[in-house]
């Protein structure tokens, strides 16, 4: 009859209620976690820009001897927060796909424990930063302050005068021209995965949003 039909219209109604409130609560969780994600992944992207931008001054003229301290010092803690990160992203990708945890492109490079002076000394020092296991790496400056340190230094007109290199000897076949190399190209790669992950998001995103409409 009419009245039954009218009441299980309502209870309907009720559900279709309940069923949207439901996904849109959901939703909404997965878009401020995806906004949570997003501004890490971003300033992570950020940070590795410009610390790759001023190892990339100092490596081409093979002056990292004569990088400043306070630079110095941002960068590792840069490079041990971007490190971090980026060994949550990998497991999150693994889990997410059902793979198993593949090698870091951090465990790639061997960190040099024994300090050696000059050039090899300050990338042994930025090495051991990328190294989670490593506990050198001070936390008296806060991440933030890491990063203007170095976007001000990446930001820099062009460079000091640096020390001669002898014309005979090209660069990179100093002894640590390897392990610079080797870190120069490990922050690449980790550049490189940070923006193919954070580009991927963006677009899983959009597609939710899509969908949810």
């Amino acid at each position: 009859n009419l009245a039954a039909s009218i009441e299980q219209t309502k209870k309907e109604i009720q559900q279709n209620t309940e069923t949207l409130q439901q996904a849109t609560e959901i939703r909404e969780k997965e878009a401020s976690e995806f906004r949570e994600e997003e501004k890490d992944m971003v300033q992570a992207v950020t940070n590795l820009r410009n610390a790759v931008a001023v190892l990339s001054k100092h490596q081409t003229t093979q002056a990292l001897v004569q990088l400043d301290g306070s630079v110095l010092n941002g960068m590792r803690v840069l490079l041990r927060d971007v490190a971090l990160k980026y060994e949550v992203l990998v497991a999150g990708r693994a889990e997410r796909r059902g793979e198993g945890l593949k090698p870091l492109a951090l465990i790639a490079v061997k960190v040099e424990t024994k300090q050696s002076s000059g050039v090899g000394a300050q990338v042994a020092a930025l090495l051991s930063a990328l190294n989670v296991h490593d506990g050198s790496v001070s936390d008296d400056l806060p991440v933030k302050f890491a990063a203007r340190i170095v976007a001000k230094a990446a930001e820099a007109e062009g460079t000091k005068t640096f020390l001669q290199i002898n014309a005979r000897q090209p660069l990179y076949e100093s002894r640590s021209s390897g392990r610079s190399a080797g870190i120069y190209g490990v922050m690449n790669q980790m550049l490189e995965e940070f923006e193919a992950e954070l580009s991927t998001s963006q677009k899983e995103e959009l597609k939710a949003q899509e969908d949810f409409k």
